[in-house]
């Protein structure tokens, strides 16, 4: 049985390990080693929640995807990495800060699972979902 975990980063720091952990080792099975992503800093963002994706039984995490939710103060993923190649990003998330907006950012699933849908399918969608609970009027997704 998969269970779905959805908190604020701040709120449950174990959960950030398990998740980067498990997002770390995914991308080294695929041979990269430097993305933006990267940084752990997000850990203690009071703007930033996480949904992770365990194995029931064994509490194993195989999936997961964060929600940056633009606060006027931290730059989201996206914006430090679209800007390496058309700065014009920065102003295009500050035209949809007062209204409310984020970006759901470092999806990953599991080797193991590939073919399950958990990263397109269920962890897309509990992202989605989640956006009138945090009053979010947009999302962007790189």
């Amino acid at each position: 049985m998969l269970k779905l975990t959805i908190s604020r980063a701040i709120d449950d720091l174990d959960l950030c390990s398990k998740f980067a952990h498990g997002h770390a080792k995914v991308l080294l099975d695929y041979g990269v080693t430097k993305v933006t992503s990267s940084s752990t800093d997000w850990f203690y963002n009071p703007a930033v929640y996480m949904i992770v994706a365990e194995i029931e039984e064994t509490g194993e995490a195989v999936g997961g995807i964060r929600i940056h939710v633009a606060d006027g103060k931290t730059r989201l993923p996206m914006e430090d990495a679209v800007s390496m190649v058309d700065e014009n990003v920065y102003t295009l998330i500050e035209n949809y800060i007062a209204d409310g907006t984020a970006e759901l950012c470092g999806l990953w699933n599991s080797k193991t699972t590939a073919g399950w849908g958990i990263g397109s399918y269920i962890l897309m969608r509990a992202g989605i979902s989640v956006i009138s609970q945090l009053k979010l009027s947009s999302l962007f997704a790189l």
